[in-house]
């Protein structure tokens, strides 16, 4: 027995294939329908989402012009203040003296007296108006320095308020970073160790550094024999992470070491830091010197990626025994 009896008669097959169709055409249009609606939907959302936007720049502009015209016209009070005072100040000392407008009910009397003894005293009179106008101009001059620092001031407040309010929202402030006022000195020593002529840092398997410090790293290197970088890692041949990407090797500033002497590096990859050091002298010791900024604390891995190990291509023994040409910073 079939399956699909209905395929053995075309009528019915016909009437079946119909009816897919009607409902294939029918899903159809159900998700063209629902698709226009979820488009719809995105652009109601995204009209929203721009007049919030647009409201929220609308009133931090108001409330910046706002600020601004309360601060200009703060200033303009401060200075009209001030010249209305130095008018005032003026005035009153060129008529009344030095009583200033206190003295203005006194002034009939003082005028009547002046009346009296003009003609004996028109020398002491003409001699004190000259004193009393330059003292005046004095007065002018300090009120006025005064006004325009009062006006600076209130301009350098006005404008530090209109930054705040002007700022992004959300805006974060990068702090700077701190490091300790004492400078620390480490000292490393690169010699050959007992186990078979093994080149060594010296007590390095935990190097333990201050954080947030100021580290004066010294390498005292007595290996005189050259260890040149593969090209995988023909970068490590540049200082990296130390104060100006400096070093000093031999008595010599250096920003970088020929690939040609390299004997070792001290690198610290998760610090981006990086000190190549230079084949020593033969019987003599090479001192190399950086500064470095210690940040937070963790536990970091440093390694020599100079070949000086053991094996194939001389990258196993000590480049793979910790304490030797491998190990960990911790700073703490």
């Amino acid at each position: 027995m079939s399956t699909f009896p209905a395929l053995r008669h075309p009528g019915r097959g016909r009437a079946v294939f119909d009816t897919t169709r009607q409902i294939e055409v029918a899903a159809g249009a159900g998700y063209s329908f629902l698709m226009a609606l979820d488009h719809l939907g995105a652009r109601v959302l995204s009209w929203r989402e721009q007049r919030r936007i647009a409201a929220a720049n609308k009133q931090r502009i108001a409330w910046t012009s706002w600020v601004v015209a309360a601060g200009v016209t703060s200033l303009v009070a401060v200075l009209g203040v001030g010249v209305v005072s130095n008018i005032s100040d003026e005035n009153a000392w060129l008529t009344a003296g030095p009583a200033g407008a206190a003295s203005a009910a006194a002034v009939p009397i003082a005028a009547t007296t002046t009346a009296l003894s003009s003609s004996a005293n028109a020398p002491r009179n003409a001699q004190s108006s000259t004193t009393r106008k330059e003292s005046s101009n004095m007065l002018t001059k300090s009120t006025a320095a005064k006004t325009i620092a009062t006006g600076l001031t209130g301009a350098l407040a006005v404008a530090g308020g209109t930054a705040a309010l002007a700022a992004p929202a959300g805006a974060a402030r990068v702090p700077a970073a701190k490091h300790a006022s004492a400078v620390v000195h480490k000292t490393l020593v690169i010699q050959s160790s007992g186990r078979k002529g093994w080149p060594e840092y010296v007590n390095s398997k935990d190097i333990v550094l201050p954080k947030n410090s100021t580290v004066v790293l010294t390498i005292d290197s007595h290996d005189d024999g050259a260890a040149p970088l593969p090209k995988n890692v023909i970068f490590y041949d540049k200082v990296m992470g130390t104060v100006g990407g400096k070093e000093k090797a031999g008595g010599k500033t250096l920003s970088d070491v020929s690939n040609k002497v390299i004997s070792h590096t001290f690198t610290i990859p998760q610090l981006g830091i990086n000190l190549p050091i230079p084949a020593a002298p033969t019987g003599k010791v090479i001192v190399v010197q950086a500064t470095i900024h210690t940040g937070k604390a963790g536990t970091y891995s440093w390694q020599c990626y100079a070949p000086c190990g053991t094996g194939k291509n001389s990258e196993h023994g000590p480049m793979d025994a910790s304490g030797y040409m491998k190990g960990t910073v911790t700073i703490k």
